[in-house]
């Protein structure tokens, strides 16, 4: 597993640029707009953790993907999340949460010790 999370977290998350998401049931679907968050001040900024599946036509989060695995699952973890109508809240929720920020900062360590050739098992990951 260790090896496999080292090549995904070289590759980094990959971000589908394209206009043609897929619609669901109810006519809505996924956009790229959702890759930027908001600042209550009116600031943008990228989400660099949010991906999008075509395969399952739903949205994962990065770092909780890869580095929750055993332990507790979000909507953004096991199956995915596609429930667009509700998707700019429970995004926001995501980020907020204590795991998410948990494995964002294990992601973002996990990476700088790449970085330096740090192995895997110095990583304690």
């Amino acid at each position: 597993m260790n090896l496999f999370r080292e090549i995904l977290v070289q590759q980094g998350p990959i971000k589908l640029k394209e206009e043609n998401f897929p619609k669901d049931g109810h006519g809505q679907k996924f956009s790229v707009m959702y890759y930027k968050g908001h600042f209550p001040n009116g600031e943008t900024y990228e989400r660099k953790w949010l991906i999008y599946s075509k395969h399952s036509s739903s949205i994962f989060c990065f770092p909780c993907k890869i580095f929750s695995i055993g332990k507790k699952s979000t909507k953004l973890t096991e199956n995915g999340y596609s429930d667009w109508n509700h998707i700019t809240s429970d995004l926001k929720d995501h980020e907020k949460s204590v795991n998410h920020k948990e494995y964002f900062i294990k992601w973002m360590d996990f990476a700088a010790r790449m970085k330096k050739n740090e192995t895997v098992n110095e990583c304690n990951l």
